[in-house]
């Protein structure tokens, strides 16, 4: 049987951080005392952290004293924790290696807590709904991944750098969308949760996919949640957008000669680029996935389609089980310091209001828990879906014109943006040619349009 523990390497990084205390600046963020597995090796780490939480100085000798006095005992034949420590003199030595040593200590931890897990596992009750045994599951799994080496506490001084490299212009603030005019008002930041929202027909799903080949085609590595439609039907609308062909002659058998050879050329990009699609439709599940892939490969924008689809969450009602699964999405962008991009559905209250049927934050299914952990909140919406002739501003004619109104940005401005819809591609097209950037606000608490 393999062990899962190195007493001798537990000595090694205590005893060289008691005989030479400045090399835990090294390791302070990955320096988790829980990870010891002998339990006066857990003691003396605790009180090592304790006394550089508190920016209290220690040693070999003071380490000792401190447990002394507490008065624990190592063992029924040893209890005195001054003369333990000193006898650890013989494995101090070798910072350059602390690193690693401290690395392989958190990952011995966590093959036990793989090894609690797997003897868990066999206990469960299997009568239960599979939601909820993977429910259970991804509770226990989270554990383990809390035990990764993981650096949660920054100093301001260390950020500043990129702060003013950001000011300069000499790095973006965020990934940009596929509106130039919208770029002006907010960046997908890492740890951004930005929600695009709307009724079903508007576009929402086709808008994600080209973020996502954007993406891509920038060099970085994206991954998609799809909770409704599967990776064939994804990646065959993937290639209608990319080839910029009739989607009903996808269907029906019918591409010509030309068209064909824009999906081919479509195809062979696709291969080229980093996307892949996960079909998991449990929250818990989709955690899981993408801590498991961000481990064994980084990737760099997370999209979501759709909210109210997933299970999984917590809470006695719809509004806080999917407020919670909101907020699952917003601590994912934070942990892999990544944007989410998370699609969500508008209630059915959109469609029965009278006006311009614009929709409002409270349009939200279960919007309070989902307004709140929101970075952006943005709405896609065509006005000649619902048959009226003009867009937003009253003016600008609605065939074939789509708008987004950004209705909530923590870090900027909210405002109207439009872009051509190319329904039968699925995809849209800025119009660089359009001065939407002067488009009249829209009042997202009432619905009202500015005319």
């Amino acid at each position: 049987m393999i062990t899962l523990n190195n007493k001798e390497l537990e000595a090694k990084v205590l005893s060289t951080i008691l005989f030479s205390p400045q090399e835990l600046n090294a390791i302070l963020h990955d320096f988790r005392p829980d990870s010891f597995y002998f339990d006066p090796h857990k003691a003396i780490a605790k009180q090592i952290l304790s006394r550089r939480i508190k920016g209290e100085q220690f040693d070999a000798m003071v380490i000792g004293n401190d447990l002394n006095v507490k008065g624990e005992f190592i063992s029924q034949e040893q209890n005195d924790w001054l003369q333990f420590i000193m006898l650890m003199d013989q494995y101090a030595g070798g910072g350059a290696n602390l690193p690693t040593w401290n690395l392989e200590i958190n990952h011995l931890a966590q093959k036990r807590k793989f090894r609690e897990l797997s003897l868990g596992l066999s206990e469960l009750d299997y009568s239960e709904p599979i939601e909820t045994l993977i429910s259970e599951t991804g509770a226990k799994m989270a554990k383990i991944t809390s035990l990764s080496p993981k650096q949660t506490e920054v100093s301001v001084r260390d950020s500043l750098p990129k702060v003013m490299d950001i000011i300069n212009g000499k790095v973006s603030a965020g990934l940009p969308t596929i509106n130039t005019k919208q770029n002006s008002i907010f960046q997908q930041k890492p740890g951004d949760l930005i929600i695009t929202a709307a009724r079903p027909g508007m576009g929402k799903t086709a808008e994600m996919l080209q973020e996502a080949v954007q993406k891509a085609r920038m060099g970085l590595s994206v991954r998609i949640v799809s909770s409704e439609m599967t990776s064939v039907e994804l990646t065959k609308r993937l290639v209608v957008q990319m080839a910029k062909v009739n989607n009903q002659h996808v269907k029906r058998g019918q591409v010509d000669e030309n068209e064909m050879e824009r999906i081919n050329k479509a195809v062979g990009e696709l291969e080229e680029l980093e996307i892949s699609i996960d079909e998991s439709t449990n929250f818990d599940q989709i955690r899981m996935n993408c801590l498991s892939a961000y481990n064994v490969k980084k990737f760099d924008w997370l999209a979501v389609d759709y909210l109210q689809r997933l299970s999984g969450g917590l809470g006695d009602s719809p509004n806080h089980r999917i407020g919670s699964i909101a907020k699952g999405f917003k601590n994912l962008a934070k942990e892999l310091g990544i944007p989410v991009w998370l699609l969500s559905q508008l209630n059915r209250g959109v469609e029965t209001r009278g006006g311009m049927k614009i929709p409002t934050l409270a349009d939200l299914r279960e919007s309070g828990e989902i307004e709140q952990e929101a970075d952006v909140i943005r709405f896609r919406y065509r006005a000649e879906y619902y048959g009226f002739e003009t867009c937003s501003d009253g003016a600008t004619p609605s065939a074939g014109m789509a708008e987004a109104f950004v209705a909530k940005n923590r870090d900027g401005d909210t405002g109207t943006f439009m872009d051509k819809w190319i329904g039968n591609q699925m995809r849209f097209e800025e119009d660089l040619e359009g001065n939407w950037d002067k488009m009249p606000e829209v009042n997202h608490s009432t619905g009202e349009a500015p005319f």
